[in-house]
């Protein structure tokens, strides 16, 4: 497989552009919306909380990554018969690092991170 040939051909452009996002906070829980049904026997006033964001242009591929792709770039064998396939069944910390070893293999910085959750013992 030549990754970057394949890149060029399946990206796209997302254009830089502003995205209003938006929480509606309960005082009794959080909630993602303003759905009457989302705190039944409430009617406590929600406080909104809306910020606005600048995004920056980025490339995205058009369809979702396929087993082939996902093998290729971590190394795990794929079964010659779902190559064509969506990946499934990963978490997001596998995501992740999917993410960074394709821009790592296309000479670019490995730019996502997460925090690993540390168990503590007393």
């Amino acid at each position: 497989m030549n990754l970057t040939e394949y890149i060029k051909e399946n990206m796209v452009l997302i254009p830089k552009g502003q995205e209003l996002i938006r929480d509606f906070v309960d005082p009794v829980k959080w909630l993602s919306s303003d759905y009457k049904m989302s705190a039944p026997g409430t009617r406590k006033p929600k406080n909104t909380r809306e910020e606005l964001l600048y995004v920056s242009s980025f490339l995205m591929l058009k369809t979702p990554v396929t087993n082939e792709l996902y093998s290729y770039v971590t190394g795990i064998d794929c079964d010659a018969k779902i190559k064509d396939f969506p990946v499934v069944n990963i978490s997001w910390v596998e995501a992740i690092e999917f993410c960074n070893r394709l821009s790592k293999k296309l000479g670019l910085e490995g730019i996502y991170g997460y925090r690993q959750r540390v168990k503590k013992y007393y």
